[in-house]
């Protein structure tokens, strides 16, 4: 559910541009193409509007599931590598069907994945992605989308940042996008390390191939 009790917020529903909207198309493209995503099922505006809300989305209900990031620190934890490091490119092959399908996510990463109780790999809140055709194109969101990706790959793991590089150098092999975009990556994400040292005083140093 949404608030956007504002005059901005009835422009943007009005034009159709508001987050409820890319949701909701957002939601069909992926699952239209084959990306694992809840199955939408409606969305309308809430009248009367319920503790201020005035937008509302109805998506498939996928059980208990596990945030992606729990997930990899239990596997790690465990030892099972093997089935950590498939869960990792399950996400990297996620990221390869969001662009091959013209998308970028600029809050793509493991914040906004769950893992459903049969083991499927699931993305969730898709309102800031967007559909370019041709992602290359704006090499600026596909930078920070990929900068997002490492970056929170790179919270999951710490202290353990080796296992961030390799996760970054087989990302780079299944996309093969140009280093123009690795360098924007580069930098978004040790922007997000340094933003949690001030914050918390966790001094991660992430080494990544390309630089």
């Amino acid at each position: 559910m949404w608030s956007r009790p504002d005059l901005n917020g009835s422009v943007r529903r009005l034009l159709q541009i508001a987050a409820c909207n890319h949701e909701w198309r957002n939601l069909t493209r992926m699952s239209l193409t084959g990306i694992a995503v809840p199955r939408p099922l409606g969305f309308s505006q809430v009248a009367p509007t319920i503790a201020g809300y005035t937008d509302v989305l109805f998506m498939e209900d996928m059980g208990t599931c596990e945030s992606a990031t729990d997930h990899l620190k239990r596997l790690i934890q465990a030892k099972q590598e093997q089935q950590a490091v498939i869960f990792e490119d399950a996400q990297i092959q996620m990221t390869v069907q969001l662009l091959d399908a013209g998308i970028l996510d600029i809050d793509h990463g493991m914040h906004n994945i769950v893992v459903s109780p049969s083991g499927k790999v699931i993305k969730l809140d898709v309102e800031l992605a967007r559909y370019v055709v041709w992602p290359r194109l704006f090499p600026a969101m596909y930078g920070q989308m990929l900068g997002r990706m490492i970056g929170m790959h790179a919270f999951a793991v710490q202290p353990e940042m080796s296992r961030t590089t390799h996760f970054a150098d087989r990302l780079r092999a299944n996309l093969q996008p140009p280093l123009d975009i690795l360098k924007r990556a580069g930098i978004y994400a040790r922007v997000m390390m340094q933003n949690q040292l001030k914050k918390t005083g966790i001094d991660t140093r992430l080494i990544l191939s390309w630089d």
